[in-house]
């Protein structure tokens, strides 16, 4: 397929910090406004596939695997956690990317996903200062 791309990775929905930001932006065009921006990030690994779709010069990339459409469920999830991995991303997390402040506490707080069988997921509010 012309344009299509095939291999491991991570599909990842995001900037973090959209929700705060995006509020300031909204109020700022419109002071008036009273609705709430949540923004929500889904992370998952597996094999995709990139393809462009669609017709001359209107066409896009389109990503097509279990990750890409997992991580973007994941962001769907009425939970209060704002970033949401799967069991496969949290078992490759670095410990410093798992355990955070002093003593290290584990960030990320276990589920299961089941809308999708009881998979386990992991989901977590933690923030660093910078």
């Amino acid at each position: 397929m012309a344009g299509s791309g095939c291999g491991n990775g991570y599909s990842i929905t995001f900037p973090v910090f959209v929700s705060k930001r995006a509020t300031i932006s909204i109020l700022w065009e419109y002071p008036d406004w009273t609705g709430t921006v949540r923004h929500v990030v889904g992370i998952d690994s597996s094999p995709i596939r990139a393809a462009r779709t669609g017709i001359r010069g209107g066409n896009d990339i389109v990503w097509v695997g279990r990750a890409a459409n997992h991580a973007a469920k994941l962001t769907d999830l009425d939970l209060a956690p704002s970033t949401w991995i799967t069991d496969e991303v949290f078992i490759r997390l670095a410990d410093e990317l798992k355990y955070g402040g002093t003593p290290p506490t584990l960030m990320w707080e276990a589920f299961r996903w089941n809308r999708q069988g009881g998979r386990r997921i992991h989901g977590s509010d933690w923030a660093w200062r910078v």
